[in-house]
This record gives C-alpha cells, sequence and structure tokens, in this order.
C-alpha cells in the first residue's frame, strides 16, 4: 500500500483502548485521541486515557499516552521507528517508558506489523501487537505483556468497523479481551467510535468506551 494511502487510514488503524501502531506519519501529521469509559463493570471503574502521535521524519514518530483511572495517573512516553519492508508490509518498532505516581518508570519495548488493502468499498486491514512493560530490573524481571489482533474495515463513506483481540500477561495470571468497535466520521478529520469488552472465557461484558478521534 502507498504511503498517501496509509497516512489517510491512519486514524482506522487503532484499537480501543488507543495504542500505536505498524503505520507511519507522514513529517508534520499526527493524531490526537480522547477515550472515556468504564472498565471492569463489577466494580464500575472509570478512566480516561489521552493518546497523541506526531511525525517528526519519515521514518519516526513520537507519542505519549495518558491514562488515570481510580486518581491515579500514568503516562508512556514513545518513539517509534518505521523501517521498510517489502510486500506492502508495515512495521512500527517503539520503544519508551512509562512513568507512574510516584517516581517510578520502567522501559517499554514494542513491534507492531500490519497490512492494508484498498477495496473498492473502503479500506481494509489486518495487524499484530506485541508490547512488553519491564520492571527498572529489566525485561527479565518482573514484567507485563500485551498481545493483540486486529481486523477493521473503513468504508470511503466514513464508517468504521474493528474487532480486537487481545491478551494482557502479568504476574497474577493472564486475561483475555475482545473488543468490537464502531464508528463513524462526524467531519472531514473527526471520528466518533464507540467499543465494547467482553471476557470470552468468562462469557461476559467487561466495560465499554467511548472515543473521540482527530486526525492532523
Amino acid at each position: 500500500m502507498r504511503p498517501p494511502l496509509l497516512a489517510a487510514i491512519l486514524v482506522s488503524m487503532l484499537a480501543l483502548p488507543v495504542a500505536a501502531g505498524p503505520w507511519p506519519r507522514a513529517p508534520g501529521g499526527g493524531f490526537l485521541s480522547a477515550t472515556t469509559g468504564i472498565e471492569d463493570l463489577a466494580d464500575r471503574r472509570a478512566f480516561t486515557e489521552v493518546y497523541g502521535e506526531h511525525g517528526v521524519a519519515r521514518q519516526l514518530v513520537l507519542g505519549a499516552h495518558f491514562r488515570r483511572t481510580e486518581g491515579r495517573m500514568r503516562a508512556d512516553l514513545l518513539a517509534r521507528w518505521h523501517p521498510d519492508l517489502p510486500y506492502d508490509l508495515a512495521l512500527g518498532l517503539t520503544l519508551g517508558a512509562r512513568l507512574r505516581e510516584p517516581r517510578s518508570a520502567a522501559p517499554i519495548l514494542a513491534a507492531h506489523l500490519g497490512r492494508g488493502v484498498e477495496t473498492r468499498l473502503g479500506n481494509l486491514w489486518a495487524r499484530a501487537d506485541v508490547q512488553a512493560v519491564a520492571s527498572r530490573s529489566g525485561i527479565g524481571g518482573r514484567f507485563e505483556a500485551d498481545l493483540s489482533g486486529q481486523i477493521g474495515f473503513r468504508s470511503h463513506g466514513g464508517a468504521l468497523a474493528m474487532l480486537t483481540l487481545a491478551e494482557h500477561r502479568n504476574r497474577d495470571g493472564r486475561t483475555l479481551k475482545l473488543t468490537p468497535a464502531l464508528g463513524h466520521a462526524i467531519g472531514p478529520r473527526v471520528t466518533l467510535v464507540l467499543g465494547a469488552t467482553l471476557l470470552p472465557r468468562a462469557q461476559r461484558v467487561d466495560g465499554a468506551q467511548l472515543s473521540l478521534w482527530f486526525d492532523y
């Protein structure tokens, strides 16, 4: 897929909650999103997130992800490099740091692989992501990891549909989540997205999210 098309559809590549992806940003271009929702419905735990990224060079993107839940703030500061690949594949390699209160920092390593296809009706894509957040003692020490896969479609009319399967792993075990999401463009650069989080193993709904995306 050609770079201009990739830049145009990057907004539709992001899972809920918003995360970095395999497609680069054009220098000077960027993306912002704001999300609010509820997770762990049994406890009705509310959260808010703000994510942004900005292309600083053809193959380099800088980003930040802020999340607040139960009065606690977390910030991820990210740098993503996009090497050139054959066969219309897109790859993003991320290095960053996770900052937590009070005065806690942990390194982040992530890889994102994707491929998009232009069809008569719109853009179709698939992507896979893996991310590890280590303790200050390194990846060999205590860490948590996220693995996910996503398929999605965005029509030329602005309708959006995504399905994301993700597994979170930490010292307490594994959690598998399925997140379907629907969205629609409400302006030339703005998209409204509604998603739900399901727990397939427990066969129940775990949460819901509402996001506003802005592409510039």
